[in-house]
C-alpha cells in the first residue's frame, strides 16, 4: 500500500512544524514524520536552546501563535539584557538604548522597525564601533567565525522587537504535534527502521519501513535533521547524505542557588560577555535563564573536541561559576551540575566550519536544519522557511502545469 504526497518532511523538536502547516494551508498535501521520541534523553530545555524567541512586528501572527499557545510564555519587557565587563549593561528595549548605544560608540545597531534597517558592513567603519553589531550576529550564527568575519547575511533584527521566553515541556510538544494533525498534516508515526530513496525514473522519493507494507512517496522532500541527528538512527538516505561534524555547540548546565532571594537580582534572560573583540565562545559568554525560584539555566558554546573532556568541563564550569559571581556578587555561590546532556546529544544547538547549500534542487531535496539556517535563532529560521514555502509553491506549480 503506497500513499502519496508533495512534500514529506522529517522533523525534530518540531522546528518544522510551522513550516508543514504553512505548506499545507499553501495547497499542497504534506506528511511528517518527528523523530523527537527517539531522543529520550532529551530535555525541553535543551531543545528550546540559549536564544529567547524574537518576533519583528513583520512576523506573521500564526509563526509567534506556533511557539506561544502552548507552553507558558512570558514577554520580556525591557528585552535580553547584555552586560559587558567594564563597559555596563543594554537592555534591548530600555528607554535608555539609545544613550548606551552613543556611550558605547556602537553605529549601525537597528535599534526601531520603523526607523528602517541601516546599511552598514563591518568594513565601513573601524571595528571598535561595530563589535556590537557583529556580536549580535555572531552570537546567532550558525558558523564559527571571529568577530570580524561575521556572516553579514545573518538578518539583522531590531533592538525594540517583541522578546518572548518560553517555558518549554514535553506536554507542550505533544500539544503542538496534535495541532499539526488539526491542521491536515499527515503526522506519521516515528520509527527508526526505514529507508528513504529517490526514485529517478519518478522523480520521487520512496519512504519504506522494515517488515511492514506501507510505503510513502512524496514529490519533494525537507530534511529538518543535521546529518548528525540523522546518524543516530538505523535509517538509511539514498543516495546517501555526508555526515558534517560541527565545530562547537551550545551547551547547558543547570545552576541551583543556595540564596533564592539573589535571584531577585537578575534578569529573567540575561547574558554575560567579558571581551568584546573576543566573542561569544567558552567563557567569554555565557547565558543565564531564570527557571524558577531557585534554578537556573547556564548555556555556553564549547568546541566539539573539548566536551569528552571532563577536566575541560569542570575548568570551563568553575571559570563561569566566577565570572558570574563577578558580574552579579549575589550569586557568587551559585551551584551548577554536569551538563545535562550526555554526550551523544551534543546536536541540538551545533556551530558549523560553514554552512551547507540549503537545497538540491534536482533532486527535490531540501534542508532546514541548523546545516542550512544562517542563524539558530527562530527569526533567522523564520526568514528561511519563508522563502523554502515560496520556492516549494514555485516547484509544485511549474511540476502541475508542465512550465
Amino acid at each position: 500500500m503506497a500513499q502519496k504526497f508533495d512534500v514529506l518532511v522529517f522533523s525534530i523538536f518540531g522546528r518544522n512544524h510551522w513550516l508543514a502547516a504553512q505548506l499545507k494551508s499553501s495547497g499542497l498535501s504534506v506528511a511528517l514524520m518527528d523523530l523527537t521520541s527517539l531522543f529520550q534523553k532529551g530535555l525541553a530545555e535543551d531543545w528550546e536552546g540559549p536564544f529567547p524567541l524574537i518576533f519583528p512586528d513583520h512576523v506573521a501572527r500564526s509563526y509567534s501563535q506556533s511557539f506561544t499557545d502552548q507552553d507558558r510564555s512570558e514577554l520580556l519587557h525591557r528585552g535580553p539584557s547584555l552586560r559587558i565587563k567594564g563597559r555596563g549593561l543594554l537592555e534591548f528595549k530600555s528607554e535608555h538604548i539609545e544613550y548606551m548605544l552613543n556611550r558605547m560608540d556602537q553605529t549601525g545597531v537597528w535599534v526601531a522597525e520603523e526607523d528602517g534597517r541601516p546599511n552598514i558592513k563591518s568594513t565601513d567603519f573601524e571595528f571598535k564601533s561595530l563589535w556590537l553589531k557583529s556580536f549580535l550576529k555572531q552570537w546567532r550564527s550558525t558558523t564559527l567565525r571571529s568577530l570580524r568575519a561575521t556572516e553579514e547575511a545573518i538578518q539583522d533584527f531590531p533592538l525594540n522587537s517583541n522578546y518572548v521566553l518560553r517555558h518549554p515541556s514535553r506536554r507542550g510538544y505533544v500539544e503542538s504535534a496534535a495541532w499539526l494533525t488539526d491542521s491536515g498534516v499527515e503526522v506519521l508515526k516515528p520509527n527508526p527502521w526505514w529507508r528513504l530513496e529517490f526514485d529517478s525514473s519518478s522523480n520521487q522519493w520512496k519512504l519504506s519501513f522494515d517488515q511492514d507494507e506501507l510505503e510513502i512517496h512524496a514529490k519533494n522532500f525537507i530534511l529538518g535533521l543535521t546529518s548528525y541527528e540523522l546518524h543516530k538512527f538505523s535509517g538509511q538516505i539514498t543516495p546517501s547524505l555526508e555526515l558534517v561534524t560541527p565545530q562547537a555547540f551550545w551547551v547547558r548546565w543547570r545552576g541551583v542557588v543556595n540564596n533564592p532571594l539573589a535571584l531577585n537580582f537578575l534578569p529573567t534572560y540575561s547574558m554575560y560577555l567579558s571581551d568584546p573583540e573576543f566573542g561569544v565562545y567558552s567563557e567569554n559568554f555565557f547565558t543565564v535563564i531564570k527557571r524558577n525560584q531557585q534554578e537556573i539555566d547556564v548555556w555556553s558554546c564549547l568546541p566539539y573536541e573539548a566536551l569528552s573532556q571532563v577536566e575541560f568541563q569542570t575548568e570551563i564550569r568553575s571559570a563561569i561559576e566566577e565570572k558570574l559571581g563577578q558580574f552579579v556578587p549575589e550569586l557568587k555561590n551559585v551551584q551548577m551540575d554536569d551538563l545535562r546532556m550526555g554526550s551523544d546529544l551534543f546536536s541540538f544547538w551545533p556551530v558549523y566550519k560553514n554552512r551547507l547549500e540549503p537545497q538540491n534542487l534536482k533532486l527535490s531535496l531540501y534542508l532546514d536544519s541548523p546545516e542550512s539556517w544562517l542563524g539558530l535563532d527562530n527569526y533567522s529560521r523564520y526568514i528561511y522557511q519563508t522563502q523554502l514555502i515560496e520556492t516549494l509553491n514555485k516547484s509544485n506549480t511549474q511540476k502541475t502545469t508542465g512550465v
